[in-house]
């Protein structure tokens, strides 16, 4: 109840009021806290194509929803990350993926039994069969996690190991997952071995190439751009530089130690993935005086267990050559 004063200017005189407001709160009480279940999330994508589109974004934002539709204590120190691993490799069940600890913390206690593992669907946790899958999800259920899959709305739990109709459905969705990777993944192999089949007739099949070439493209009939030809670059005086000094007699250490002398022309040269540090290696340098793409061969190459393998032989004069 609150008394309010109101002047009157014509009276000379004031008015008192009495109000009365109906006043709720939605603070939680501490056992209301104690109580609520506590969960977090697990983002998954496969190549890092996907790091550059919505898949991250899209993800990160269900949990926090999820949480607050629910009532449930979201814990972002426990949210787990499996960004650019496969799930139809099984690279995230593998020595680089979060599940193996995920299943870990929950046996260990660091992650409390009962907390809820949020994922966008089934196939962000898996894309294998299911005599594999299967297991998987019984192993995490069973150590006392919980799964909440958004896209189903579906909440599984170590109750649900013996329910045949959440069984059933589960069985639907996880060889569903699986089924349309394995399709996937055929399509794109047999589009591979299409091009890579091309290129021994000339045709170049992707913009791919080494870091002293550059590409140059069309546009085809259908709209849609095509690589016509490679063209050395100033990247390409660094390599015959290399190859020459190696030529002449000069060990890889030496040759190292002059390209990474400040400000040098080579300096800014193969910043990428294979060449991270501050200059360059003896590992880069070596395996450049390896490679054959340098005389202008092209060698076509397949995933097998997560490592590239040659698949067929090499394509000679796919490249223009750089060295002799």
């Amino acid at each position: 109840v609150f008394e309010v004063i109101i002047p009157d200017g014509n009276l000379g005189c004031s008015q008192t009021l009495s109000i009365t407001v109906n006043m709720t709160t939605t603070v939680k009480t501490q056992e209301q806290v104690a109580s609520a279940k506590i969960c977090f999330s697990y983002i998954r994508f496969s190549s890092r194509v996907q790091a550059k589109g919505d898949s991250e974004r899209r993800q990160s934002e269900i949990a926090p929803r999820v949480a607050k539709d629910k009532g449930w204590i979201l814990r972002e120190d426990l949210n787990a990350f499996d960004l650019g691993l496969s799930a139809y490799h099984k690279e995230n069940l593998g020595a680089r993926g979060s599940i193996p600890a995920i299943i870990a913390g929950v046996q260990s206690g660091k992650i409390p039994k009962g907390s809820v593992m949020i994922i966008e669907a089934f196939d962000r946790l898996t894309r294998a069969d299911i005599d594999e899958s299967m297991p998987l999800l019984s192993q995490l259920l069973g150590a006392g996690l919980e799964i909440y899959i958004d896209r189903t709305s579906r909440h599984l739990t170590q109750a649900s190991l013996k329910d045949p109709v959440e069984l059933t459905m589960a069985l639907f969705e996880l060889k569903g997952s699986y089924e349309y990777s394995a399709k996937l993944s055929k399509r794109v192999g047999e589009a591979w071995k299409q091009k890579k089949a091309r290129a021994a007739d000339g045709v170049k099949i992707s913009r791919m190439a080494p870091a002293w070439l550059d590409a140059h493209t069309e546009l085809a009939a259908d709209g849609k751009p095509v690589v016509t030809k490679f063209t050395p670059n100033e990247k390409a005086d660094v390599v015959r530089r290399i190859f020459n000094s190696y030529a002449d007699g000069k060990g890889v250490r030496t040759i190292m130690r002059e390209l990474n002398i400040p400000n040098h022309p080579a300096a800014t040269f193969g910043k990428g993935a294979q060449n991270k540090g501050a200059g360059w290696s003896n590992t880069h340098l070596r395996r450049l005086l390896s490679f054959r793409g340098v005389i202008g061969e092209y060698q076509p190459c397949k995933q097998v267990e997560n490592k590239r393998i040659p698949d067929g032989p090499p394509i000679a004069d796919y490249y223009p050559p750089v060295v002799d």
